[in-house]
């Protein structure tokens, strides 16, 4: 039930903010690769919630992630998920992705 919450709490904070939810493992090649991306994409001031898939599970069910890296683009006000990219990308195509989605 406190997870449950915890979870519900989270998605209502991803759905009121413009940013993106990266869903990662420790484990995955790809994602060490897009890690340091997504870390210098959120300290340039972009919100990123980093999601471990293998801890994190319910995320993975609520959100359909099948394979990772993924990231999902949010938009602001409640519109949710505008589109997700699966794969490693370069830090410039994800700002402008960021920037004109």
């Amino acid at each position: 039930m406190m997870k449950e919450q915890k979870i519900g709490q989270i998605t209502l904070k991803i759905n009121n903010m413009k940013g993106f939810l990266y869903f990662t493992a420790p484990w995955c090649q790809p994602c060490q690769t897009l890690g340091p991306i997504m870390d210098a994409i959120e300290a340039s001031g972009v919100p990123v919630k980093k999601i471990n898939v293998d801890y994190d599970t319910q995320f993975v069910k609520e959100y359909k992630v099948v394979n990772i890296p993924t990231i999902i683009l949010f938009e602001q006000n409640g519109r949710g998920e505008v589109g997700r990219r699966t794969g490693v990308q370069t830090q410039q195509s994800l700002m402008e992705w960021f920037n004109n989605g």
